[in-house]
């Protein structure tokens, strides 16, 4: 009889404490026409040698042999590790070498070693072994069954219910040619088979309403393993082995919760399938129990139920194929469907949406058949939308996620409007999911929806659909109020983004209207300019932009068309196309002062109108000269129209021209005169020019008027929104010679109200300047009030900011 010789060898280098060996050696005798085998591991290296030899003793590093990587990524257990003689029939046998993980309990590298009878050795298969040892949860196995051995894959979510592993696409060792070769084999143990009770299928004249199964996969063309619950009987999963398909398997996720009362299946695919049938016996397994099934012997049968003794609760169905008769048939079935029990009101899919209104088990239940129904539960669920409440329509949501967007899109456009904020903003999300798929349900919606759907659907399908979307959206344009012209033009903005949306663009522009249809329409022309002007993608469209939008406002357009479109029409002056640029410089010389007024607000980004503006200043209506003053922040900023600035500031009849002016001149580089100007503006008749004329001073940093903002802060004829200006201009502009004036106001908080305003804006002017005895002083005030303490705390936190 043959024997397996092992001899651990140590490194002679090793300390006495460690006794873990270097190398493992086993041997292989010589039996069945095969040379004996000699096989060795080097645990530093990680490698298997293997060399046959005419008898022992056979060392596998004494000669020319063989070697293979050791791929597994633990570290190994030298002890442990084995050299195991395997009987294969025929008198033969082979060497199973395995090798434990050290780390890792039931984790191994193993490999098949069998001699030929040339009297060399090979390595036939090699593999990490259990779960996570070639992947996160799947891994190799060998499995012996007396004298015949099989090799195979783990997957855990593959296993069999109730099982601890079952092998995926087994091969057996053939005794005679010792070649690896796929069979088929039964994966349920004999002893469960023998004690499995026999249900005999029963015709069944319809599909069920639902089912509550999801399939996880499948033990051979996993691909095809959801083919069983897409509510499609043109598609199939069947076996690829030829012979009886023994041994194959599908296995489903099930809802514990709900008890299964029957399964149905459907048998042949329609149209019919050559070469395909369904198998004449099977086994379901669950949780905890397994039957085996008689399909009758009946050509007629499309589908047959399978009634269980009693409902039962499942996280696990697996189908196995027992027997299918014709060897070169493919076996398998059309469709596996867990029929739960169904409350007896319910007739139907849209029955079912009815129940997702309802809490509990009676809802969950509606919601897992809707979900597994597909494109089916889609279709029940927008027409009987409009009768669920707000409940229902959160769980219709969970649905129609898990539903193919071809199908869920309608409705999950529906409900991104007409549904409660929290429900609404997550079908939303759904929908923009789907991407692109989502767009014909949106235009659908877009047509039969109100005006709020259109308003939330609008921006999705200009991203989704711009061709589509474009010209819907500028005819809806026409009549909507200002509030949903704004969402709309966001949406336009979208368009430009893709090289189909500007294609769109331009197509539009070549057909587009002369004008509105109504005076009292508004202007799709205008409102897509205004949407798109600034868009840098639109750099190819403006010649034709810019042709079709000064045709639509033209001096005789009405004054809200001429109006509007002066803004996108001086962001393609600012692109540099002329004939915007001649329009704008036209408006400059309106009759009308808003006209102008409007010319001059948008042309201060626009270099070349730069003189236009500066000559606005002296117009003769003070809205175009206050316009004037405001457009000259933009673009290069105030810088070299100081002088007539400083004119208005000083001269202007009109209040609010000379705070603007003070506000600009806050923002010009440099000039000493300016600081000047905004001194004296400081005493001017009026409060508002005084204040505008502080805060500019303190954007400037002019502390050479700080005598003048003094005055302004301690004078008690001043108002007291003024003087708080002033005393927060002295902190901020670090005046120190101010302190002891600031103290004093503090003191005097509690004598009125406006004494208490400024007391408040003197503490915070005393915590920017932060004198070296800011504590001391603040700490004498009455801090009654809780103000006036969060104003001292702050103030003493404050970083010290002057030098």
């Amino acid at each position: 009889m043959a024997a397996l010789l092992l001899s651990p060898a140590r490194s002679p280098a090793a300390p006495a404490s460690s006794m873990t060996p270097a190398v493992k050696s086993g041997s292989l005798t010589a039996g069945g026409g095969l040379p004996a085998i000699g096989a060795r591991i080097d645990f530093a290296s990680k490698r298997l040698f293997v060399r046959g030899c005419a008898a022992l003793p056979c060392d596998a590093a004494g000669g020319p042999g063989s070697e293979v990587a050791i791929e597994l990524a633990d570290t190994l257990d030298p002890s442990k590790t084995r050299f195991d003689a395997t009987a294969v029939g025929a008198g033969r046998q082979a060497m199973r070498v395995v090798a434990p993980s050290a780390s890792r309990p039931g984790v191994a590298w193993e490999a098949l070693v069998v001699g030929a009878p040339d009297g060399s050795a090979r390595v036939l298969w090699a593999s990490g072994t259990g779960f996570g040892a070639t992947g996160e949860a799947s891994g190799g196995r060998v499995v012996v069954e007396g004298s015949t051995l099989y090799v195979g894959k783990l997957r855990r979510e593959l296993t069999l219910c109730g099982h601890d592993e079952t092998l995926l696409e087994p091969r057996r060792l053939d005794p005679k040619t010792l070649q690896l070769h796929r069979v088929a084999m039964h994966r349920l143990p004999s002893s469960v088979r023998s004690a499995a009770p026999t249900i005999v299928a029963e015709r069944a004249d319809a599909a069920p309403i639902g089912s509550v199964l999801t399939v996880r996969g499948a033990s051979v063309n996993d691909g095809a393993s959801t083919a069983l619950t897409d509510d499609d009987e043109s598609t199939v999963w069947h076996e690829t082995l030829k012979g009886d398909g023994k041994g194959e398997f599908v296995v489903f996720a099930a809802p514990k919760a709900i008890p299964i009362e029957h399964f149905s299946l459907a048998l042949h695919p329609k149209p019919a399938m050559a070469g395909f049938d369904h198998p004449v016996s099977l086994w379901i397994t669950v949780d905890d129990a397994t039957f085996r099934v008689a399909i009758p012997p009946d050509p007629t049968l499309t589908r047959v139920d399978v009634p269980l003794p009693k409902p039962i609760s499942t996280s696990c169905v697996a189908v196995s194929i027992d027997r299918g008769e014709g060897a070169d048939r493919k076996i398998g079935f059309v469709e596996i469907d867990g029929v739960p029990v169904i409350p007896k009101s319910v007739h139907s899919l849209d029955d079912l949406v009815t129940l997702l209104d309802v809490p509990g088990k009676d809802g969950d239940l509606a919601q897992t058949l809707l979900s597994n129904a597909g494109a089916r539960g889609a279709e029940a669920i927008a027409r009987k939308l409009a009768s669920v409440a707000e409940a229902g329509k959160a769980r219709a949501v969970d649905v129609l996620e898990a539903t193919p967007c071809a199908a869920a899109a309608g409705p999950l456009a529906t409900l991104t409007w007409d549904a409660p904020k929290p429900v609404t903003r997550r079908a939303r999300e759904a929908l923009d999911a789907c991407g692109a798929a989502a767009a014909p349900a949106i235009a659908a919606a877009w047509s039969k929806g109100p005006d709020a759907a259109r308003e939330i659907l609008a921006e999705r399908w200009a991203k989704l659909d711009p061709k589509g979307a474009l010209p819907a959206i500028l005819d809806q344009v026409r009549t909507a109020p200002a509030t949903r012209r704004h969402t709309y033009r966001a949406a336009l903005a979208r368009v430009p983004r893709s090289e189909a949306g500007r294609e769109a663009i331009a197509a539009w522009l070549t057909s587009a209207p002369a004008q509105p249809a109504a005076p009292t329409e508004n202007d799709a022309v205008v409102e897509l300019a205004r949407a798109i002007a600034e868009a840098p993608e639109i750099a190819p469209l403006v010649p034709a932009l810019s042709k079709t939008l000064l045709a639509h406002a033209a001096g005789d357009r009405p004054f809200a068309a001429r109006w509007l479109a002066a803004r996108p029409i001086a962001d393609l002056a600012a692109r540099g196309d002329t004939a915007s640029l001649a329009w704008i410089r036209a408006l400059h010389k309106s009759p009308d002062r808003y006209l102008r007024a409007r010319a001059v607000e948008v042309s201060g980004e626009v270099d070349a109108l730069r003189p236009e503006v500066v000559a606005a200043l002296k117009d003769g209506d003070p809205r175009v000269r206050k316009a004037a003053v405001v457009a000259l922040r933009q673009g290069a900023g105030p810088s070299g129209a100081t002088s007539p600035l400083i004119a208005l500031l000083h001269d202007d009849a009109w209040t609010f021209v000379r705070v603007a002016a003070a506000e600009t001149l806050g923002e010009a580089k440099g000039g000493g005169d300016v600081d000047v100007a905004l001194g004296e503006a400081t005493k001017d008749d009026l409060p508002a020019v005084r204040g505008a004329a502080v805060r500019a001073l303190v954007t400037r940093g002019g502390r050479s008027q700080l005598p003048a903002i003094r005055k302004r802060a301690f004078d008690p004829r001043e108002t007291v929104d003024v003087r708080a200006e002033a005393i927060g201009a002295l902190g901020k502009l670090c005046d120190k010679a101010s302190v002891d004036d600031l103290f004093d106001l503090v003191k005097r908080g509690s004598s009125s109200d406006g004494a208490h305003q400024l007391a408040l804006a003197a503490i915070d002017a005393l915590g920017e300047l932060h004198p070296p005895d800011l504590a001391q002083r603040l700490s004498a005030i009455d801090q009654t009030s809780l103000v006036v303490k969060d104003a001292v705390r702050r103030a003493l936190q404050a970083a010290p900011k002057c030098p």
